[in-house]
């Protein structure tokens, strides 16, 4: 089990951070609350909801974590933006992150520190 409380054990996390997409150089400042559920049968399931400056309608993620191994894990993606992509997801002491690649509707990445 990695050594990360956020996203591996089941809580209420709030972060704020800066976005940007790859149609624009511009960053975006969000807002977002991760609510972890209890880990059944070697899956964690997550729901992200991302609030966007300048933007009014919130950004619901729904993630499901699984393999997880002490630096990597799977990842699935579900929204009605993004639809349903996988990823890869690594950690280690100090950060985590995940890619989603390959998909002809969506790629991108997340890191958290």
């Amino acid at each position: 089990m990695p050594l990360h409380a956020f996203i591996f054990r089941p809580s209420l996390w709030l972060g704020e951070g800066k976005i940007t997409f790859g149609a624009s150089p511009q960053f975006l400042k969000f807002y977002t609350k991760w609510e972890i559920e209890e880990k059944q049968a070697g899956v964690i399931k997550a729901t992200q909801t991302i609030e966007m400056h300048g933007i009014e309608e919130q950004l619901v993620n729904a993630l499901t974590l699984s393999d997880i191994q002490k630096n990597s894990f799977k990842i699935v993606l579900e929204s009605n933006v993004a639809g349903r992509t996988e990823g890869k997801g690594l950690c280690d002491g100090r950060t985590i992150a995940w890619e989603f690649r390959g998909d002809s509707s969506f790629e991108g990445f997340e890191v958290y520190e």
